[in-house]
C-alpha cells in the first residue's frame, strides 16, 4: 500500500518549478536555454551549430590552431592594426557617439565578397553568467577574432586579460532590489531580483525598451577604445544609463560583449516582447556556422557522488526512500522479535517490622518483662555514649546536668528518667506497667532529641 501511494503521489501531483540556475541547452527550467538553443535554427537558417563542452583554449587547439604556448619564442599574438587609439569613458561615449557615427558596421555582413572565397570563418557564441575564460583561452579567442570571426560573450563576468586586450573596463551599480518571491542562486552566490529596462542603438529597429525584473546585474562598460568600439545597447534604472552591449574590431574580427546574460533564457524568451530584444541581439552575429559553449550542460550533467544520478531520477528517488524506509522497519520489528524478555525482578520486602514482631512475641511468651528493661536500659545508654560522649557509669547530678545541656530537655524530664533508670536497676522483678512506663519515657527522649 505505501508503495502504491508513493507511485500514485509521484505521478498526480504539482511539480514545483524548479528555479536553478543552470544555463544548460537541455535544460527546460526558466533560468536554462533550452528555448534560445531549438530556435537557433530559425534564426540561423544558413548555419551549422556545433557544441562545445571544453574550454575555448581545448576547443580552438583542437580544431584550429597548433599550440600558442609550445615555443615562448615563436608565440603568436594576435593585434589590431598600429593606430592611434583613444581610450574615453562611458560619459563621453555616450554624449559624443551613436550608432550612425559607425554605420559601417550597421550591417552584419560586412566582410568582403573576395575574403569569403577563401576563408569560412566561424561565430563562437558563450552565454553564461559565469563564463570562467582563463587567461590561455583569452589568447586562443583573440588569435580567433584576430583571424577574421567573431566571438559573442554574454556574461557578468569577462576575462581581466580579455577587456585588457579589448581596452575596456567594466564596473558594477548596486542596483534597487525588487520584494519577489522567486530569487537566484549561482552556486554560493546570490542574485536579488531588480529591474532593469533594456535599449538598442541601432535606430532601425523601434526605439523602445524592454523591462526585466529576474536575474539582472548592474554590470556596464566605464572605459571603451572609441576609434574600435561601437555601442550597440543600454541599460537603465532610475535615470541612469549604462552602456551594456558593445562590439569591438579586434585584428579582422569582432567581439560582441553583452552583460545581461538572463535575458536568452527560457524565462525571459518565453514572453514575447522581451524575445525581440533577444532576437536583435543576436542578429548582429554573421550567418556562418556557430559553435556554442555549453560547458553549463556538463557541468549540471556531471555526477560527484553514486546517488546523485539516483536521486535525480524520480522513479530510482522514490525506489531509494522505499528501500531505507523498509529496511528501517525491518530493523525495528526484527530487533524487537529476535531479543531475549527481561525478567521482572520484584523487590525485596522490608522484614524489620516482622522481625521485631517476632522478637516481641517471643519476649511476651516467656513473660519476664526484666530482661526487655534491661535491654532498653542498655541500649538507652550506648545511644548516650555514643552520640553525646557522655559517661554512663555514675547515673549523678552532674551527669543529669551535662546530657540536659547537650540535649536541650527540660531539666525535670532529664531527672525523671535517669532517677527512674536507676531504680528499675536495683529492682529484682520489674512489673509490666514499669516496663511500658520506661519505654514512654524513651520514647519522649528520642522524639525531643532525634
Amino acid at each position: 500500500m505505501l508503495m502504491i501511494f508513493f507511485v500514485i503521489n509521484d505521478t498526480t501531483g504539482t511539480k514545483p518549478v524548479e528555479w536553478k540556475v543552470t544555463f544548460s541547452k537541455d535544460d527546460k527550467s526558466p533560468y536554462g536555454l533550452q528555448v534560445m538553443f531549438n530556435e537557433m535554427e530559425q534564426l540561423f537558417p544558413d548555419s551549422a551549430v556545433e557544441v562545445s563542452t571544453v574550454t575555448p583554449y581545448q576547443y580552438l587547439l583542437d580544431n584550429f590552431y597548433y599550440d600558442l604556448y609550445e615555443d615562448e619564442e615563436e608565440t603568436v599574438e594576435a593585434t589590431v592594426e598600429e593606430e592611434p587609439t583613444d581610450e574615453v569613458t562611458v560619459e563621453e561615449l555616450i554624449e559624443g557617439t551613436n550608432y550612425e557615427e559607425n554605420s559601417s558596421l550597421e550591417d552584419s555582413t560586412y566582410f568582403e565578397e573576395d575574403y569569403l572565397d577563401y576563408y569560412d570563418p566561424k561565430s563562437f557564441l558563450i552565454i553564461n553568467p559565469y563564463a570562467e575564460i582563463d587567461d590561455i583561452s583569452s589568447d586562443y579567442l583573440l588569435d580567433f577574432v584576430s583571424d577574421g570571426n567573431v566571438v559573442m560573450i554574454s556574461s557578468f563576468n569577462f576575462s581581466k586579460k580579455l577587456l585588457d586586450s579589448l581596452q575596456a573596463e567594466i564596473k558594477f551599480d548596486v542596483l534597487p532590489q525588487l520584494e519577489l518571491e522567486d530569487s537566484l542562486s549561482i552556486g554560493n552566490i546570490h542574485f536579488k531580483d531588480s529591474e532593469l529596462k533594456l535599449t538598442l542603438a541601432n535606430k532601425n529597429w523601434d526605439a523602445k525598451s524592454y523591462t526585466y525584473n529576474k536575474g539582472m546585474e548592474g554590470i556596464y562598460f566605464s572605459q571603451l577604445d572609441s576609434i574600435h568600439t561601437t555601442v550597440l545597447g543600454y541599460h537603465q534604472f532610475e535615470n541612469t544609463r549604462r552602456i551594456n552591449f558593445v562590439k569591438i574590431q579586434y585584428g579582422d574580427g569582432f567581439f560582441y560583449l553583452h552583460t545581461q546574460p538572463f535575458v536568452f533564457t527560457n524565462y525571459n524568451l518565453l514572453k514575447s516582447i522581451n524575445a525581440a530584444y533577444a532576437a536583435h541581439a543576436l542578429s548582429y552575429i554573421p550567418d556562418w556556422d556557430i559553435i556554442w559553449d555549453d560547458r553549463a550542460t556538463l557541468n549540471q550533467n556531471r555526477i560527484d557522488n553514486p546517488l546523485r544520478y539516483m536521486l535525480s531520477q524520480p522513479a530510482l528517488r522514490w525506489a531509494w526512500y522505499i528501500a531505507l524506509l523498509g529496511t528501517l522497519f525491518f530493523i525495528i520489528f526484527k530487533a524487537k522479535r529476535r531479543q531475549r524478555i527481561v525478567p521482572i525482578i520484584e523487590k525485596l520486602p522490608n522484614t524489620s517490622i516482622d522481625f521485631a514482631k517476632t522478637i516481641g512475641n517471643l519476649y511476651y511468651q516467656q513473660g519476664k518483662p526484666q530482661d526487655i528493661v534491661n535491654k532498653k536500659i542498655t541500649f538507652f545508654l550506648e545511644h548516650i555514649r555514643n552520640t553525646y560522649l557522655l559517661d554512663t557509669q555514675n547515673l549523678n547530678d552532674d551527669f543529669k546536668k551535662k546530657l540536659q545541656s547537650k540535649t536541650g530537655m527540660p531539666q525535670i524530664e532529664i531527672e525523671r528518667l535517669v532517677d527512674y533508670i536507676i531504680k528499675l536497676n536495683k529492682l529484682k522483678e520489674i512489673p509490666e506497667s514499669s516496663l511500658v512506663l520506661l519505654h514512654n519515657m524513651i520514647d519522649n527522649f528520642y522524639k525531643q532529641t532525634l
